[in-house]
């Protein structure tokens, strides 16, 4: 899911956590700094300020920020569903993209000390070496945003959760496919509570090229022609919450994404990483 908060859900739920009632809605509002960091060359990093947070769960349908399913099985053990989300590729093209406001989701990520910036180029590179070119995404066609289809599995035993989800671009925009795997553990310490996900995502060619690539449709110069083979995202997020009444908390919210050397090698992209860092204080409704 893509709550802010320790997930809500009306999936199989820890001893430590606090769940969704079936049919009614749960609302929270988070305010402090973060930033979340933008890999592209001449993209402005997003600044995490005020994030909300929005889910209802049903008995089988949901809505759980920008993600609307329906849940198949729903037990202790074992719970699935299908979904249609807003594909979150376009947030880093796009100022006012939902992914920006409804993070799960730091510092400035580094730019590769071997580009320059995006108005000077290295002398002679070589023909297979796309590093030393860069090209600013103010300077491309525009890329659209996506809307996903999938389903999803998850198993829970203890405080653990595992979680294996297929997806594939239902709204014609890229045509490509996406699969991820996550682990998820919980566990509370005093009154801190915490929630640490491990996982990758497996992004196909069709995806990262429609949005990382590089063709005519961007530019005239062939030497700046690339394109993006598909590959693995590993990701790491920690979120800490310690409550300081029954609806106010203190929120922390870190994560970390490595990106492939495929995407990393476009005239796009200036880092390899995307970082992001939020601490605050949350109200939930």
């Amino acid at each position: 899911m893509t709550c802010l908060f320790i997930s809500y859900s009306s999936t199989a739920c820890s001893e430590t956590e606090e769940c969704i009632s079936e049919n009614s809605w749960q609302l929270g509002l988070a305010a402090g700094l973060g930033i979340k960091t933008n890999p592209l060359v001449g993209g402005d990093n997003i600044p995490l300020l005020l994030l909300p947070d929005i889910a209802w769960y049903g008995e089988k349908a949901y809505l759980d920020n920008l993600e609307l399913g329906y849940q198949w099985i729903n037990n202790e053990a074992i719970s699935s569903e299908s979904f249609i989300q807003i594909d979150s590729e376009a947030a880093f093209f796009y100022f006012l993209h939902p992914d920006n406001i409804f993070t799960s989701n730091t510092i400035s990520g580094s730019d590769n000390p071997n580009r320059p910036s995006s108005d000077e180029y290295l002398d002679t590179p070589s023909e297979d070496d796309n590093t030393n070119k860069v090209l600013s995404i103010n300077e491309v066609t525009d890329r659209y945003w996506a809307v996903n289809g999938g389903i999803r599995l998850h198993y829970f035993v203890v405080n653990s959760e595992f979680s294996i989800a297929a997806m594939t671009d239902v709204s014609g925009v890229h045509k490509g496919h996406q699969l991820e795997v996550v682990y998820q553990y919980k566990w509370q310490w005093h009154t801190a509570r915490f929630n640490t996900k491990l996982g990758v995502n497996w992004k196909s060619a069709d995806l990262v090229d429609y949005y990382y690539g590089v063709d005519e449709r961007d530019t005239d110069q062939k030497d700046l022609f690339y394109d993006v083979k598909g590959g693995w995202q590993p990701h790491l997020s920690v979120n800490v919450q310690i409550p300081i009444d029954e609806h106010l908390m203190w929120l922390v919210n870190l994560g970390y994404r490595k990106l492939p050397d495929t995407l990393y090698r476009s005239p796009l992209v200036q880092s390899n990483h995307i970082k992001r860092v939020f601490f605050g204080m949350a109200y939930r409704y």
